[in-house]
């Protein structure tokens, strides 16, 4: 059951920074350039350039973008969103993996149980964290996002500008100035294929990878394949009983802010220690961003095109699966195109609620079934 008690709260006033984030210097773009660099050279050292990701999919797809396959493929123009009521119930999927949303009766018990733990515990303890400007947090949250994808490929921008060895000593990975005179040389022999897939495909990739989940998330929340002759009239059951919750006197957007805010707290200590949110935290941060911002990369603005539009790519396998589900899935597409769900007002919160609870998962924020808070009539 989600429930956001004393014990998970418990750990709150310690995440919170110990000094004014604005104090951190700007992220520079050699960092970012860095980790570009080195994600080629990873690229470069697996295999020939035909093996890329985006020149498998160029050969794998057809030249044609997603709502032509749809009408190609499927015979009829169905929607990308996959209808109103497919629309519904992937935006359901998150909530429907912790609340029983196929039962109205202990949904709306265990909706109250998670709000009554919310307002008597958390909105409290979430306070400091919503109160954070988001921009400063922004920026070393970019820090330490860039440090890590460094850190996994083999140099610690940390250890780099001496500040802080004890990362690079964990890992062991070596001295980091001859792993960056090894970069440098990969880079003076550079030469960058362009991104392969053509609009029209690369649209038809991220159309098909979006039908993926539904996959598997119906089985997660309860409901048959979208195959099965029933999945059609357990999925509108289940959007009735959440259209018939009650509103709850909760902030769902403010609850989300305070997750993302706790989200990149946690990624700030993965990549600078506990102690991040410190003076001396920022001081040491501060010090490896100057460093960096000193350094001379080179490399060349199509290499960084190419690495943004690589990563932006969905996997083959995905791409792959959505659209065989999506092939499977057209009757319900085409039934879905014809109904007229109603409107949810409670589903923001069960999003909000789904985040803090999966996103952070029991630390500090989780599921459980121990607490027994006074559920309001």
């Amino acid at each position: 059951m989600p429930c956001f008690c004393a014990t998970n709260m418990m750990r709150l006033p310690a995440m919170a920074p110990k000094v004014s984030l604005s104090a951190v210097a700007p992220v520079p773009p050699q960092l970012a350039m860095l980790a570009d660099l080195l994600g080629l050279e990873s690229m470069a050292a697996s295999g020939p350039v035909a093996m890329r990701a985006d020149m498998k999919m160029n050969a794998a797809l057809p030249d044609m973008t997603g709502a032509a396959w749809m009408n190609a493929t499927l015979g009829a123009p169905l929607p990308l969103s996959g209808g109103p009521v497919l629309s519904l119930v992937m935006r359901l999927a998150a909530a429907g993996m912790i609340f029983p949303l196929l039962d109205p009766k202990k949904l709306i018990l265990q909706i109250k149980q998670a709000v009554a733990s919310l307002m008597a515990q958390a909105t409290q303890a979430l306070s400091p964290f919503q109160a954070i400007p988001p921009m400063q947090l922004q920026n070393m949250t970019l820090a330490a996002r860039l440090t890590l994808q460094l850190r996994a490929q083999g140099l610690c921008p940390m250890a780099l500008a001496r500040v802080d060895p004890s990362f690079s000593a964990a890992l062991s990975l070596g001295d980091p100035g001859v792993r960056l005179q090894q970069a440098a040389r990969f880079s003076a022999s550079l030469k960058v294929q362009p991104f392969a897939l053509p609009p029209a495909k690369l649209n038809l990739a991220m159309s098909m990878a979006a039908f993926a989940p539904l996959a598997s998330a119906p089985a997660a929340m309860g409901l048959p394949p979208v195959t099965s002759p029933d999945f059609m009239k357990m999925a509108v059951n289940m959007i009735k009983a959440v259209a018939a919750l009650p509103m709850m006197a909760l902030d769902a957007l403010g609850l989300l802010d305070a997750a993302a805010k706790l989200d990149s707290i946690a990624v700030i200590q993965e990549a600078f220690g506990m102690d991040a949110l410190t003076p001396a935290g920022v001081a040491r941060v501060n010090a490896m961003l100057a460093y960096v911002a000193s350094l001379r990369i080179a490399l060349p603005n199509p290499a960084t095109l190419l690495m943004s539009q690589l990563g932006d790519l969905p996997d083959l396998e995905n791409v792959r699966l959505g659209a065989a589900t999506a092939k499977a899935a057209a009757p319900v597409m085409s039934a879905s195109m014809s109904m007229k769900p109603p409107t949810l007002a409670a589903l923001p919160l069960l999003e909000a609620m789904a985040v803090l609870s999966q996103l952070l998962g029991q630390s500090p924020l989780g599921a459980c079934g121990s607490c027994q808070f006074k559920i309001p009539a």
